[in-house]
């Protein structure tokens, strides 16, 4: 049983560490008062990953609901 609860912090940190760095950035570019063209390529990221887990995600419901 420690093996499961240690295996979802592990398969989970590399999804949500690219998440969390261009949350940092485009936010502490808000706050810093930076152009726009500067955080765009860090909100265009967090973008990207809510389009592919959400694709995702409708794609394996049905899957996930049978079992």
């Amino acid at each position: 049983t420690r093996t499961r609860d240690v295996m979802l912090p592990i398969l989970l940190f590399p999804v949500i560490v690219p998440v969390l760095v261009a949350a940092v950035k485009a936010s502490s570019g808000v706050l810093q008062g930076l152009p726009m063209d500067e955080i765009l390529p860090w909100l265009n990221l967090l973008v990207v990953y809510d389009v592919i887990f959400v694709a995702i995600a409708f794609m394996v419901f049905d899957y996930i609901v049978e079992e």
